[in-house]
């Protein structure tokens, strides 16, 4: 910050705590000055008057290696439904589910098999671990599943956090596990976004193995044994079903990166578009893709069966670095039609970079022990979604079906801020939203706790709600379609330009020969 911050820290009874003899209250901490806290326990908090970073180190004592950090989100930021696309078997990924309420709480979790949930107890206050070996998933069934390559979502009825940490039993050979150091805090549902930018993607170190010169990202001459027997690292193929299967060839003699891109979708039946940096010479232009249920390299789009998969993406070619990739999800309505990035739905995807163990060697000169995730972009989100058709008898109709002239149309319009940082609201003197067919909207409302609408900012998880209705008129009856569209635009100032969001609603006409059914509102973000 740019002024001076109060900082006090209390424990879990809410006393101060006194670290060197002082009681950390009304503590100041200056612009770039930094204060260490050692010893911290469960359930310490950490308040200030100003907004301050705040990170937890952890470690082995007495050990050169096992360093963590986590960068901590503010309580406010906490959610009730968690998504990390990281989780693996070859080194145990493990779960920190924290909850800071007065009442024991149920965690459920889903994995990418739909057979494969469970459910963590989380008592008042406290933490409970949930180790990839707790999770059975399917053998065989998918080559990925013998790493126990899976994506791994988290909900509750109250607000919790989840930290991931990779790399934390003993390793192949029996040795204590010091390799793969990382984790990260996952991120909330409600504040991952459909488009991400990774800022770091490099697949190795780049300084040379044992065998390698300076800057190649061979392995090295080390070979890693996989708990199935297989050599799964470096010149060798992943011991998959077949190693000539696309999704089940994992580190071939093409690809010795070992810190991927991991990407897990929110939904299933659905693409993930990863596209390369632009910067030949530097950067590697091609990517190689891992766990997709098909890769079409010449768009450098993955294909995504079930929600919650774990697919990874890497340089297929040296130096080894796709830092600055863009990566995008999205699904084409109906499943199975033709789209693109361009004119599909978007889907919101948990991203992260970081290590792979499975790539990985003890003494690995081009291995990096990092990893983090990916923060989402600055997003709005904007939906306008048909909530009821009303005949002109009254009758409301069960499947939201346009009969005649008359029928009026209900809408719901909203505008969510789903990244993490608030989006400045500037028209320049132009409508914030503009409804062709609704030139009146009622609103709007918002779900903040104030209950108050501030016009010049949207801040982060907030959603504003119009609401208004469109009587059907006779000239919408010569439009030679299948569905009454309703586009709703809306001006928002983002990064200081002004950028522009459509919408669109459908309404289908009505079949006679169509059998009644009770439809749900459909949102095209």
């Amino acid at each position: 910050g740019e002024a001076a911050t109060s900082f006090s820290v209390v424990n879990a009874a809410g006393s101060a705590v006194t670290a060197n003899g002082t009681a950390l209250t009304a503590q100041i901490l200056n612009q770039g000055e930094t204060y260490v806290l050692k010893e911290v326990e469960r359930g310490y908090v950490v308040k200030s008057d100003l907004p301050l970073q705040v990170s937890l180190i952890t470690g082995d004592k007495a050990s050169q290696w096992e360093l963590r950090w986590f960068a901590l989100p503010p309580t406010a930021a906490w959610g009730t439904s968690y998504l990390s696309p990281v989780a693996e078997t070859f080194a145990e990924t493990r779960f920190w589910i924290y909850n800071p309420g007065t009442t024991q709480l149920s965690v459920a979790y889903a994995t990418s098999d739909p057979g494969t949930s469970g459910t963590v107890l989380v008592n008042a206050g406290m933490v409970e671990q949930l180790w990839m070996s707790d999770i059975t998933l399917p053998t065989g069934a998918a080559c990925d599943y013998q790493f126990g390559y899976t994506g791994v979502y988290f909900s509750a009825a109250s607000a919790f956090l989840v930290i991931v940490q990779v790399g934390t039993v003993t390793n192949p050979s029996g040795a204590a596990e010091q390799r793969y150091d990382w984790g990260a805090p996952l991120l909330p549902v409600n504040s991952l976004s459909t488009l991400v930018v990774v800022p770091m993607a490099k697949g190795c170190a780049a300084v040379g193995g044992a065998t390698s010169a300076p800057g190649d990202c061979d392995n090295g001459g080390l070979t890693v044994t996989g708990n199935d027997g297989n050599s799964v690292n470096g010149d060798s193929a992943y011991a998959g079903t077949s190693s000539t299967d696309a999704s089940c060839v994992y580190a071939d003699n093409s690809t010795n990166s070992r810190s991927p891109i991991w990407v897990s979708p929110v939904e299933g039946s659905c693409f993930v578009k990863v596209t390369p940096p632009n910067n030949p010479g530097s950067q590697s232009n091609t990517i190689a893709a891992y766990g997709c249920d098909a890769w079409d390299a010449a768009t450098t789009t993955c294909t995504v069966s079930n929600a919650y998969a774990s697919v990874r993406f890497t340089a297929g070619v040296a130096p080894w670095d796709i830092s600055g990739a863009v990566v995008q999800a999205y699904k084409c309505d109906p499943v199975g039609s033709t789209c693109d990035e361009t004119t599909g739905t978007p889907v919101k995807i948990a991203v992260m970079w970081g290590q792979d163990p499975a790539w990985s060697g003890s003494s690995d000169f081009s291995a990096l022990d990092l990893g983090t995730f990916v923060a989402p972009l600055v997003n709005p989100w904007l939906t306008k979604t048909v909530t009821q058709v009303t005949r002109s008898n009254g009758d409301v109709d069960p499947d939201k079906q346009i009969r005649e002239v008359g029928d009026v149309v209900y809408y719901e319009i909203v505008l969510a801020n789903i990244g993490i940082s608030p989006i400045a609201v500037t028209t320049s003197g132009t409508a914030l939203i503009v409804d062709p067919r609704i030139p009146a909207l009622a609103g709007p409302t918002t779900n903040d706790a104030s209950g108050t609408v501030n016009l010049a900012s949207l801040r982060s998880g907030e959603k504003w709600t119009w609401t208004g209705t469109y009587p059907v008129q006779a000239a919408d009856l010569l439009v030679d379609d299948t569905c009454l569209k309703n586009v709703v635009t809306v001006q928002l100032d983002v990064g200081g330009e002004q950028k522009t969001a459509t919408s669109c609603a459908r309404v289908n006409w009505y079949d006679p020969t169509e059998t009644p059914t009770t439809a749900t509102p459909t949102e095209t973000p």
